[in-house]
């Protein structure tokens, strides 16, 4: 809730927390701060922000809280308690985000003065390198590419810990304000107890401190801004037009316009001092002549006669005498000599080797070719200059080339944009071609090398740098990556980390190191391009084992053999190699739901089959004088030939292999 005093200290802004819409509380809170301000007058806005549709905007934050209790609008709730955790909003520190931010988002545009922020205490340090930005209304906040106009603040990581409360200057015009944090590759910190790779969000409060955005004060938000201002619009804190004023044709921040003839001094127009050429106006801001003095008139502004002329109006000019001293007025001798490097007697004509009538000759001529001598009024080289030296006055370097105190001998970088470097410096006053390192652009930036610096390093160990020039990892690489430039994969491994093992090729041969195709095919029973797993009917590590009869044809478990949808009905699983007895097949098939052990009947069986088989030995050898041609026919018509049997049997034998395959082969996804 929003009311505006407009009594003793008008138009001052007061945010009014409720825990609920009870507009009876609300008002005896009111009728509270009125009081309170009528003695006190109190003076800045105080900007609270909550989570949701809160007082004063919206608060929220990149990543959940750590618990809800932990969330966004804790931040903006007027608690400035630095150690109760309900009271700041927390992210999970374990997740080891490498960037976050929160931001709140204000219902309207306000001319913000200050913040102040209470981080967490106990884990302030976590906060090194922080940023806060702020944003016009108008202006939208790109938590990946943040505006660099609109930060406010920036905690170097590098000159130490974080204080837990901080105040930070914002004298904008602003409608959100936005905390970030980030952990890049290069981050680097002072801290103790600053984490290099990871960061989070513990921030128990936030204070908005300003006014409406036409008003300011240091003390109070009673004063508006000048209607002079653009926008009305104006500092924060003394009221001074920063942002322009309403009329163009202003020059200072007070927005002060003088007429011709006029100039502004301690805040007032006043007549311009001196003679300027061709009868302008001076410089409304400076009360300078900007295009020269009339008249041989000289001083600051042009209102003292120009010391070493003579004549009527001052329009004749002495030559340069030593001291200061007015040439003879009828010859326009220098009869004490001249100063500088000035040619007696007349003074007018510089020595050979210096030029600048109109400064004394103080000048000296450039590079000019062969040694010759510069022109004495301008210093240019008649003949030319020497190499990589500029023209006419050879004295700076050619495009291209820098540093005349070494004959311009040094070229420049690779510049951006193939623009040229200061001829002095030799920096690139633009910047460099992506990857050169500034501001010379003549070697690569960390992690680049080549000619053209448009290679990347390879994975080298320790997240070292590789040269420069040929790439070479000198303390070796990250596991599985090939020395000497680390860029590709070591025989045997692939993919962009080197971390996968190549399959079984053929001849052992090296897979593709970046998809991990057997580019000529796989060994014995492999299955292509990876090689990693067996064909179908095949298995165990060297895919060397056949497969028994799984149920309908079906392949079995590449690792184990296992026929996992079960076997052919004549054989045994799991591997479905071992023939089962085919007269007790049938039997348990009609029987699929009866515990029974038929190992045991068949034992029985056969046990029976035994004892008869030996008491009819025994009979027969008592019998054997009287019946021996008919126990042979007997045994013929009433027995089964049980070696018949075994070897008529009508199974294929498991150890048969086939190479044909009932199943197409299925592409692989890797």
């Amino acid at each position: 809730m929003i009311y505006i005093y407009e009594e003793s200290c008008r138009h001052v802004v007061c945010i009014v927390y409720t825990s609920n819409c009870d507009l009876r509380k609300l008002n005896l809170r009111f009728q509270t701060l009125k009081k309170m301000w009528a003695e006190l007058c109190v003076f800045l806005l105080l900007v609270p922000n909550a989570s949701g549709f809160g007082l004063q905007g919206t608060a929220n934050m990149s990543e959940p809280p750590q618990k809800p209790e932990w969330s966004a609008q804790k931040v903006v709730d007027g608690n400035t308690d630095q150690e109760t955790l309900t009271t700041c909003a927390i992210m999970d520190y374990s997740k080891a985000y490498k960037s976050v931010w929160w931001k709140v988002r204000l219902e309207k545009r306000f001319n913000v003065a200050y913040l102040e922020v209470y981080f967490r205490g106990s884990t302030s340090t976590r906060a090194s390198g922080y940023y806060f930005y702020s944003y016009d209304s108008t202006e939208v906040f790109n938590p990946n590419s943040p505006d660099p106009n609109n930060l406010i603040y920036h905690h170097d990581p590098n000159s130490g810990c974080p204080t837990s409360i901080k105040n930070i200057t914002v004298n904008r015009l602003a409608q959100e304000i936005v905390f970030i944090n980030k952990r890049l590759t290069n981050y680097s910190s002072s801290c103790a107890g600053d984490d290099l790779t990871k960061t989070t969000v513990e921030i128990c409060e936030v204070k908005v401190m300003g006014c409406n955005e036409d008003r300011y004060s240091s003390n109070r938000c009673d004063n508006r801004c000048n209607t002079k201002c653009k926008n009305r619009h104006c500092d924060a804190f003394n009221g001074s037009c920063i942002y322009g004023c309403a009329d163009s044709n202003a020059l200072t921040i007070d927005c002060i316009v003088c007429p011709d003839g006029q100039y502004i001094s301690n805040k007032q127009c006043v007549p311009c001092p001196g003679h300027c050429v061709d009868g302008a106006p001076c410089d409304k801001l400076t009360g300078r002549c900007n295009n020269g003095c009339s008249n041989y008139w000289t001083g600051e502004y042009c209102e003292t006669c120009l010391s070493g002329y003579y004549g009527n109006d001052c329009n004749t000019q002495c030559g340069k005498c030593a001291g200061n001293e007015m040439c003879d007025v009828n010859s326009g001798d220098c009869t004490g000599g001249c100063r500088g490097n000035w040619q007696v007697p007349k003074c007018n004509e510089c020595k050979d080797r210096f030029y600048g009538y109109t400064g004394d000759c103080a000048g000296n001529c450039g590079h000019c070719k062969d040694n010759s001598i510069c022109n004495k009024e301008t210093g240019y080289c008649p003949g030319g200059c020497d190499s990589n030296f500029l023209g006419p006055l050879c004295q700076v370097c050619k495009p291209g080339f820098y540093d005349s105190t070494t004959s311009c001998l040094r070229r420049c970088g690779h510049c951006k944009n193939n623009a040229t470097c200061d001829n002095a410096s030799g920096h690139c006053t633009y910047g460099c071609e992506q990857h050169f390192e500034a501001p010379y652009c003549q070697v690569c930036e960390d992690g680049y090398y080549g000619e053209h610096c448009k290679t990347s390093c390879g994975n080298c160990s320790h997240m070292e740098v590789c040269d420069k020039q040929n790439g070479t990892c000198y303390h070796g690489c990250i596991n599985h990556f090939k020395e000497p430039k680390c860029d590709v994969c070591e025989d045997g491994f692939f993919n962009r980390t080197c971390s996968a093992l190549c399959g079984k090729c053929v001849n052992n041969e090296a897979c593709d190191k970046e998809t991990g195709e057997c580019r000529n095919g796989c060994q014995l029973n492999f299955k292509p391009p990876l090689c990693h797993e067996c064909q179908d009917g095949f298995y165990g590590i060297t895919c060397n084992v056949t497969c028994g009869n799984c149920k309908n044809g079906q392949p079995c478990d590449k690792d184990t053999g296992e026929c996992m949808n079960g076997c052919d009905s004549y054989v045994k699983p799991p591997l479905c190699k071992e023939i089962i007895n085919s007269t007790f097949q049938e039997e348990r098939r009609t029987d699929d739901d009866t515990p029974f052990n038929w190992s045991y009947v068949v034992i029985g069986i056969l046990g029976i089959l035994l004892t008869i088989a030996v008491a009819y030995i025994v009979y027969l050898k008592r019998q054997r004088p009287a019946v021996q041609h008919d126990k042979q026919k007997t045994s013929t018509q009433n027995y089964d030939n049980l070696t018949a049997l075994k070897e008529n049997h009508q199974y294929e034998t498991m150890n048969s292999e086939t190479n044909e395959s009932h199943y197409q082969e299925l592409p692989e996804t890797v």
